[in-house]
């Protein structure tokens, strides 16, 4: 494998996507990320600097210094237990972001990850005020992983309110990652409100749900889990964590040795057979699964009821109202509706309401068939007729109102 330079005098910011295979043989010593030579946050410059010669870097060049040794120390834990994985080197993140590619990533690098199917990453960082995405949701969300597995667990030399309670924790944990707020789909509603749309959907659910029972640690997983373990029981520890009288924090790459020294011994003797690993590279699917899921449904059991309609108006409740029904009134196709409820931020403020309730230039509006048991609106009619209310107030939103099997798809508002 080339190896690579990577300068600090520019943000950046290295993602890795790795492959499963035969490792490529490495210099002896070499290092497995070559820094620029004449970056001042080199190796070869902390005599220099703590000679005052050459000034400091920066703070956030120390920080993604940080990150590349994380990465390189994880990369060697794993070489130490012969996990059979070779290396590309992909470029995600605030570099990539400022080249003009407006979702961090470059046609490149998403194609190389979807060839190799598997992802090992790095922090990445984000421009921030610049209202674009985050790389890290991103990546999550393009590729469908779902579920982040958080494993809490007490450590020796970690001080939680927990260790010292002398309460010992072991809790795993698996996080939805790309439904709910990580959608990401906002729109200002007036000058005043601004919207955000959670959505939850049953396979996403059903997913995840499944990802939390069956999932299990790996052979070599649970010897490296073992050897991080015993590394800080031995008191060997990082400057973050509470150091025991008498001995001197590690840095990362001595920590990543320790870890490695305290691995079994028949882990590390022990090489993991390329045909042994269940893993099936990315093949595009014919189909969308969470579609063929959903593509049997019952629709005979659902009808549109009605619709949620938003306006931006710095009218009072009643004189919204009171424009609706005017409009309701001179529409023959209106005849089937009613204007049912007006709320201002969930809260009813219309039929009836008080006069405590604060209001924001943002109402829904809520128009219902009159008699359900008739049958189902017809969406267009309802469009139609949101469409000459706009004529008369500004309608910036709308919902339809769903029944499923006799149930309401849709919520009260909070004092209906």
């Amino acid at each position: 494998k080339k190896e690579k330079h990577r300068s600090h005098s520019r943000t950046q910011t290295r993602f890795w996507s790795v492959v499963l295979g035969s490792p490529p043989p490495r210099t002896p010593h070499a290092p497995l990320l070559q820094f620029n030579p004449r970056s001042p946050y080199d190796n070869n410059n902390k005599e220099q600097r703590r000679h005052g010669t050459i000034k400091a870097p920066h703070r956030c060049r120390a920080r993604r210094r940080y990150w590349a040794r994380n990465m390189a120390a994880a990369i060697k834990i794993f070489d130490a237990v012969k996990v059979p994985f070779h290396y590309n080197y992909i470029d995600m993140g605030k570099d990539i972001y400022l080249k003009g590619y407006s979702n961090g990533m470059t046609p490149e690098a998403k194609d190389t990850v979807e060839r190799l199917g598997i992802l090992f990453k790095g922090p990445m960082e984000t421009p921030k005020g610049v209202g674009v995405k985050s790389i890290n949701v991103t990546a999550r969300k393009v590729w469908s992983t779902f579920a982040n597995k958080r494993v809490f667990k007490t450590l020796p030399g970690v001080e939680t309110v927990y260790s010292r309670a002398g309460i010992n924790v072991d809790l795993t944990l698996f996080r939805e990652n790309i439904e709910d707020t990580y959608g990401g789909i906002e729109h200002y509603q007036t000058n005043d409100v601004a919207q955000t749309r959670r959505l939850i959907t049953r396979p996403g659910s059903l997913q995840i749900h499944r990802m939390a029972f069956e999932y299990g640690l790996g052979e070599k997983a649970d010897a490296i889990q073992r050897g991080l373990e015993a590394a800080l029981a031995s008191g060997d520890r990082t400057r973050d964590l509470v150091q025991l009288p008498g001995r001197s924090p590690l840095g990362t790459d001595g920590f990543a040795d320790s870890v490695i020294h305290h691995i079994a011994p028949e882990a590390k003797a022990t090489s993991v057979a390329f045909s042994d690993i269940k893993f099936t590279a990315p093949v595009k699917p014919a189909a969308n699964p969470m579609l063929s899921d959903t593509a049997a449904r019952d629709r005979t059991k659902e009808k549109t009821v009605g619709t949620d309609f938003f306006v931006d108006s710095e009218l009072l409740p009643n004189q919204v109202a009171d424009v609706i029904q005017g409009v309701l009134s001179k529409e023959k196709d209106a005849a089937p509706f009613a204007l049912t409820m007006i709320s201002n931020r969930g809260t009813q403020v219309w039929p009836t309401g008080s006069l405590f309730t604060e209001v924001v230039n943002h109402y829904r509006c809520r128009l219902e068939l009159k008699n359900k048991e008739e049958g189902g609106a017809k969406e267009s009619d309802l469009l139609e007729l949101v469409s000459d209310i706009s004529k008369k107030i500004r309608v910036c939103s709308l919902e339809m109102l769903l029944e499923i099997d006799g149930k309401k798809g849709y919520s009260l508002a909070q004092g209906q």
